[in-house]
C-alpha cells in the first residue's frame, strides 16, 4: 500500500516499484501467435498488487472495491 503527501509521489513510489520488479510479475505472451494477439501467460509470474490509502478510504467498498492495481496492468 502506498501513501504520500502527493498523488505525484504515490504514482512515483508505484512506477519504481513496477520497473524494479517487472521481470518477476509481468507475464510473456503466447509464443508463436500471431501478431495482434494480446493474451498473455501469468503462469510464472508473481502478482503484486498495489493500492492507496486515498483509494481505499474513498470507495464505499473499502478494501473490497476496484481500489487494487495489479503491476504489469495499466488499470486499477
Amino acid at each position: 500500500m502506498f501513501t504520500g503527501k502527493t498523488a505525484e509521489q504515490r504514482e512515483s513510489h508505484m512506477w519504481r516499484l513496477e520497473q524494479a520488479g517487472r521481470r518477476y510479475f509481468a507475464g510473456e505472451p503466447y509464443p508463436g501467435w500471431d501478431a495482434g494477439i494480446t493474451a498473455v501467460d501469468y503462469h510464472q509470474a508473481v502478482p503484486v498488487v498495489v493500492t492507496e490509502l486515498e483509494r481505499i478510504t474513498a470507495d464505499p467498498a473499502g478494501a473490497a472495491g476496484k481500489v487494487w492495481r495489479r503491476l504489469g496492468r495499466e488499470e486499477w
